[in-house]
């Protein structure tokens, strides 16, 4: 009878112990960095047919495109993380998509209302394309930064931070913020 009672005593202590809830958060937190690795992959390939429509009718020498060129192939080079990086892999990642995002707002500022890009068709379907894969990015960063900041309070709440300090030894998940730049990004003279 004795050992029943501390087996069922065990049993109530790893269940109440967060360690199922730490588990299932950091799998919710992977699978929302998996989604915004996918956003950023599919921004990428939307961007390169954008750049292309642009070209038709820019020169190739013109500074802003060539900007945007080197940005998409530093991206393109960089890849993406297939899980949440730590340190100094996710602020390069950052940077690098910061940088990409800032030189296709150029790029869109210097198309802006031109005569020429308004009447091809095929340039307005790209650039529409390429607007609902910034705005589903804008969506997947933000299901990541709210997944990794449950993921936070949980690993540091009792009996979660026990659970965490003894058996799995998690380390927190740093939010996917923008940079100086990219929040400079309305004051650009075109």
């Amino acid at each position: 009878m004795h050992k029943i009672l501390i087996g069922m005593l065990a049993l109530l202590l790893i269940s109440t112990c967060g360690y199922r809830t730490l588990q299932a958060k950091e799998e919710q937190t992977n699978r929302a960095w998996s989604d915004l690795g996918f956003s950023c992959r599919q921004r990428m390939e939307r961007a390169a047919v954008y750049m292309e429509a642009v070209q038709r009718h820019v020169s190739l020498n013109n500074e802003v495109v060539k900007e945007a060129e080197k940005a998409l192939q530093k991206a393109v080079k960089e890849g993406y993380p297939l899980i949440p990086p730590d340190g100094k892999r996710l602020l390069k990642f950052r940077q690098v998509q910061s940088e990409l995002t800032l030189a296709l707002a150029r790029l869109h500022l210097s198309t802006g209302n031109s005569p020429v890009f308004l009447r091809d068709e095929s340039f307005l379907a790209a650039q529409k394309r390429m607007e609902t894969a910034e705005a589903r990015l804008n969506e997947a960063i933000t299901d990541y930064n709210l997944a990794s900041h449950e993921f936070n309070l949980c690993k540091r709440s009792f009996p979660h931070a026990l659970t965490n300090m003894l058996l799995l030894r998690y380390s927190d998940k740093q939010p996917f913020t923008a940079g100086e730049q990219v929040k400079l990004c309305g004051k650009i003279d075109s």
